[in-house]
């Protein structure tokens, strides 16, 4: 058949497009899943690591009278502040 021809879709291979098209959209999604799994752990592992690396100025916080609800709203807030900078900048990286 030559280009510009339009070509008539039986009902079998109708069927199989559409089943090659949902097996397509499950592999999409269960990607989404793993990409969204893999995000959060980077994301826990970051904030774990800042709360190891400063367990220092944790006990010194704590000597000078701050309580563990103060200290764990600096951690949060740091956190915060670090993926409302780093969310945009990440979204825009992605589309260069």
């Amino acid at each position: 058949m030559g280009q510009g021809v339009p070509r008539s879709v039986g009902p079998r291979e109708k069927r199989d497009l559409l089943g090659m098209l949902q097996a397509f959209r499950l592999n999409l999604e269960a990607l989404s899943l793993l990409a969204l799994f893999v995000g959060v752990f980077l994301i826990y592992n970051t904030a774990m690591f800042t709360v190891v690396s400063r367990r220092r100025d944790t006990g010194i916080l704590r000597s000078l009278g701050a309580n563990r609800m103060e200290i764990l709203g600096a951690f949060l807030s740091e956190i915060l502040m670090l993926g409302i900078i780093g969310a945009p900048l990440e979204v825009s990286s992605a589309f260069l």
